[in-house]
Order: C-alpha cells, then structure tokens, then sequence
C-alpha cells in the first residue's frame, strides 16, 4: 500500500547534456520513491518538484543538475563512508547459515556482518571500488586478511574474484551499488538494471550458492535472496509514468 504521492513537474533544460542528467537524477529519485511505496507522478504543470533536482529532502539546498560544481562533488568516487545509512540486517532460522561472507569496505558493516549473519568460519571478503575506503579498513580491521578493490559493474572482475572466495553458501551485501547516485548519473535506470542482471548471473553461475542483501536498480530491495532466484530482472512498468521510459 502506498503511503504518500510524489510529483514531478516538467522542466526542459537547455541542452541535450542537461536534459539526460536531469532524467538520469528523475529516475534515480523515483526508484528511491518507490522502495519506500510512495506512488509517483509527473505533470507538465501545476506543483511540485521540477526534474533534475539533485536532492529531495526539503531542508537540503535545492541544487538542480545545473549546479556544476556538487556534480563535480558528487562524482569524487574514492570516498569512505564512516557509517552505514542502511539499518543491520540480521540472519535467522529463514535464512539459514553462511560459511562465506563478503562486505563492502565503507562503514562500520565490516565488523557488525559477520556478527548478524552468524558467519561460521574465517571466509570474510571486504570489497570496495574506492582505494580509500580499501586503505581505511585495512587499518581499522586488522583481524580480517582479505580487501580486494574491485568493480562489480565489470563481470569479469567479479568472476576472477569469486575464484578466490571459499565456502558453500554465500552471502555478498552489494548495499545500494546499483541504486547509487553517481551511478545514477552515468547509467540510466534500463542499464543499470542490465548491469545488476549481469553481476547476478555471474553469482548465479558460481561455485558457491550465493544471496545477496541489495537495493536493486529499480529500487527493490532483496533481503537474503538466492541469486538465481533473481537473474535477468526486468524493468517494472510502473516505470513508464516517466514519459522518455518505453
């Protein structure tokens, strides 16, 4: 059930440029939107918030996608992230056991995983795209023997990777790489879900039967769900009250 209805209103913005950034940040939002069952709109007239803003939440500045300089901000990738913005997600009898675990380096998830999943040996992996938060964690988790800087939106990578992962059943908390707003920036919603299906299908095919805990692309959120059960994912058609979505 939907609790509240979001609007979006029309802007045309002056280049071709500006005009794929602002449907890049729009549909980011609205799949934010929708994982939290808010019903979106879009008008051409009327109130609400015009396309293109970067960032919803009413007491932050209203920049838009011609605020150059917080995109020039925003795209710094080599971040580390002190804490977690997503809550602890803790495995039960549901879920079942994991002897491998592989944890993204940013935030405090590293040291509280292992923990919350009952992790039953040694077999912790942390991961990350930025060297920083690479070298951060190194330093802060000293009891842990394996950082790997690695790209999850490269399929090969995240094949030769798992090569080196032991275990039987697995669990990779991918956090929300797909929905992420840099991300979002550079892939439009359709090819980041195309990229999510690739990264999926090479855990599917693995050795070790791999779940993940991810918000999706699309803004769906998978809490310890086995990866084949979730390959070649398409895009929900409530989607196409974006009017440039097909």
């Amino acid at each position: 059930m939907t609790t509240n209805t979001f609007t979006w209103i029309h802007k045309e913005y002056p280049n071709d440029s500006l005009k794929n950034l602002a449907k890049r940040v729009t549909e980011y939002h609205t799949a934010c939107l929708f994982s939290t069952d808010s019903s979106v709109e879009y008008h051409y007239d009327g109130d609400g918030i015009e396309i293109g803003r970067l960032f919803l939440n009413p007491q932050a500045p209203k920049f838009t996608i011609e605020d150059i300089h917080v995109l020039n901000d925003l795209f710094n990738f080599n971040v580390y992230f002190t804490e977690n913005t997503e809550d602890r997600t803790i495995a039960n009898a549901d879920t079942g056991e994991f002897d491998c675990l592989v944890s993204l380096a940013s935030g405090d998830k590293v040291n509280t995983n292992p923990e919350d999943i009952g992790l039953k040996n040694g077999n912790h992996y942390v991961i990350d795209i930025s060297p920083t938060a690479i070298h951060k964690a190194l330093n802060i988790y000293k009891n842990i023997s394996s950082f790997t800087q690695l790209d999850i939106f490269n399929p090969t990578a995240v094949k030769e990777f798992l090569n080196t992962c032991k275990g039987t059943r697995g669990l990779f908390t991918v956090s929300n790489c797909f929905l992420y707003v840099v991300s979002s920036l550079i892939y439009d919603v359709q090819l980041r879900l195309d990229l999510q299906n690739k990264f999926i299908q090479v855990l599917a095919d693995d050795k070790i039967e791999w779940y993940v805990n991810m918000l999706g692309a699309d803004g769906t959120n998978y809490s310890f769900v086995r990866a084949k059960d979730i390959v070649n994912k398409q895009l929900d058609t409530k989607f196409k009250i974006l009017p440039w979505i097909a």
